[in-house]
């Protein structure tokens, strides 16, 4: 079973990776296959990966897509 984390700030001041990295710690038993973290700015997400089926091989997350909205 994996682990997901995000952290936003409302007020956008930067998430601090070093409580990104304590919150994780606090569940490193899910990273037993790795983890990846994505961070920008205001906006953190992690992914504690534990990989039980075939499927999720090679599988890298948390996920990204940013698609710009022309109004």
């Amino acid at each position: 079973m994996s682990a997901i984390l995000a952290v936003f700030h409302r007020d956008g001041s930067t998430v601090n990776p070093e409580i990104l990295n304590f919150m994780l710690g606090a569940s490193q038993y899910r990273a037993v296959h790795g983890q990846h973290i994505w961070l920008n700015g205001n906006i953190a997400l992690a992914n504690q990966h534990f990989l039980l089926t075939p499927e999720d091989q090679g599988l890298i997350q948390p996920l990204s897509s940013f698609r710009v909205r022309s109004c």
